[in-house]
């Protein structure tokens, strides 16, 4: 659990450090607001292309303009894969225009 606790903190922090809206999550699976469901679905496709699964959740199941995606981290996840993820979201999000460089 304490490496969860970890793992889970470290993600949420870099991700907010990064410029992502996390909706201050405080949990190991942790929202990531992308608002426009074209952009994340395409962060999805892209992400998944580069093997790493992440969900989309689109309206109705969210307000419209609140389209995120679902991310999950583990305590099986080391800080490198972590690492890998986030600057892989953040090169798909720079280059969809949902983060600015």
């Amino acid at each position: 659990m304490e490496k969860l606790h970890k793992n889970a903190d470290y993600f949420l922090k870099t991700l907010q450090a990064r410029g992502f809206d996390t909706l201050n999550s405080q949990t190991a699976i942790a929202p990531i607001i992308i608002g426009d469901e074209a952009k994340a679905l395409e962060m999805t496709r892209l992400a998944r292309n580069e093997g790493i699964f992440i969900v989309p959740i689109l309206p109705p199941a969210v307000q419209p303009n609140t389209t995120r995606i679902r991310t999950t981290v583990t305590a099986g996840h080391s800080l490198q894969e972590i690492d890998r993820a986030i600057n892989t979201f953040a090169k798909i999000a720079q280059s969809l225009g949902i983060l600015r460089s």
